[in-house]
């Protein structure tokens, strides 16, 4: 089920940002790659970044259990960042990819969705928290996106996940190292890119 509720995620997404890059003129042809390459490492890089911290696990599961859960979020979000900038550094398309990486926290709501469904990631003491996820995120989402502050949906974003995963009543502790090292990483980069580029704006 879970499975099935990432892939609606990812329809969801790949239509919003469709939509937000047609607006930006990007042609048909390079949206339609960013999309699936932003896609698939998505779906790719959450799986292998599992695969790698709960190895053990796989080995005593069929295949189609191992498909359908197992997929952490942060593999295939640091993955798309990386391959996506790469490609629209050498296709030379300048100022989207805040919009390709805002709108994963989109995916991620309804990607926390699917956790509470499958009955994974836990909760604080019986109360869901992935159903809370969902609805902060999509709230950060809007709420910035609404009043033009859009470029800092990625450093909220990444307080909420640290918060989130301190609160989780049942998390290994390699899990929860890895989590909060890369939301630190991404709640100083964003902040870091957000003063640069407003000190080079004051200069101009």
């Amino acid at each position: 089920m879970h499975i099935t509720i990432v892939i609606l995620g990812i329809i969801v997404t790949s239509l919003i940002s469709g939509s937000q890059l047609r607006n930006k003129n990007v042609k048909i042809k390079e949206i339609c790659a960013i999309l699936i390459l932003q896609m698939g490492s998505l779906v790719i890089g959450s799986k292998l970044l599992d695969l790698i911290m709960n190895f053990d696990i796989y080995k005593g599961q069929d295949f189609i259990t191992n498909i359908n859960v197992g997929y952490m979020f942060y593999g295939g979000f640091l993955l798309a960042m990386l391959l996506v900038a790469v490609y629209t550094k050498k296709k030379k398309i300048e100022n989207i990819n805040l919009i390709v990486f805002n709108n994963m926290v989109v995916l991620y709501a309804i990607w926390k969705f699917g956790c509470f469904v499958d009955g994974c990631c836990a909760g604080i003491n019986q109360f869901p928290l992935q159903v809370f996820e969902t609805i902060i995120c999509l709230a950060i989402y809007v709420g910035l996106s609404l009043t033009k502050n859009d470029e800092y949906i990625l450093t909220i974003f990444g307080v909420e996940r640290f918060i989130s995963i301190i609160l989780r009543d049942r998390i290994e502790i390699d899990d929860l190292i890895v989590n909060m090292l890369i939301s630190s990483c991404l709640i100083v980069i964003t902040l870091a890119i957000n003063i640069r580029q407003k000190k080079l704006k004051s200069k101009n």
